[in-house]
């Protein structure tokens, strides 16, 4: 008798270990999670930018909050029509029509030389080109948006903003991160702050 007990209960505890094994997280972490696995693109800074991917306090989330410099290169990337090329005035505009830009901002016409945030670089390679930047000096938000030259390669072209680049081109502050996105003649290159609520 006794040792029919003791096999009906290990039965017991075996299914009960069972059943409680197969609650686990295995399961929930791949389909709560999905773009962790993907690797996602990280900007400059190597944090993960695309959705779905651990945002840079180590949270996961399906649509995280994305910064400003973030929502202005989506922007630009849904202005891009292959058709019908915006110039960059136009585009500037159009950015500028965005809710999240709630400081005083400027822009202004640029020409090829050295440019606010490039240090002593030349930046040439573009027959258009706006800089927009914020008024008050506390706010470190710089961005650009270039229409290129028939000859000038726009991988080449981003890769040389993205190296010359100076985060603290202002010594009052420093940007935060920095984001580039780019159609086969137009680039757009923004450093800006993550938030406003500094």
């Amino acid at each position: 008798m006794k040792k029919v007990f003791v096999w009906l209960m290990a039965g017991v505890l075996l299914i009960s270990c069972t059943a409680c094994a197969g609650g686990g997280n295995l399961e929930g972490d791949a389909t709560e999670n999905p773009g962790v696995m993907d690797g996602g693109n990280p900007d400059d800074n190597g944090n993960a930018n695309n959705s779905g991917n651990a945002d840079n306090g180590g949270n996961t989330d399906q649509n995280p909050i994305k910064t400003i410099g973030q929502r202005l290169a989506d922007d630009f990337k849904a202005l891009l029509n292959p058709e019908k090329m915006m110039g960059a005035r136009a585009m500037a505009d159009e950015l500028l029509k965005g809710d999240y830009l709630t400081f005083d901002h400027t822009t202004t016409d640029v020409q090829p030389g050295k440019l606010k945030g490039f240090g002593d670089a030349e930046i040439t390679g573009f027959k258009e080109g706006v800089m927009i930047e914020a008024k008050k000096e506390d706010v470190p938000f710089l961005a650009y948006i270039f229409t290129l030259d028939d000859d000038t390669d726009a991988e080449t072209f981003m890769t040389t903003l993205k190296s010359k680049a100076n985060p603290q081109w202002n010594t009052k502050v420093k940007a935060d991160e920095m984001f580039t996105e780019r159609s086969e003649k137009q680039v757009f290159f923004v450093m800006s702050p993550k938030s406003l609520d500094k």
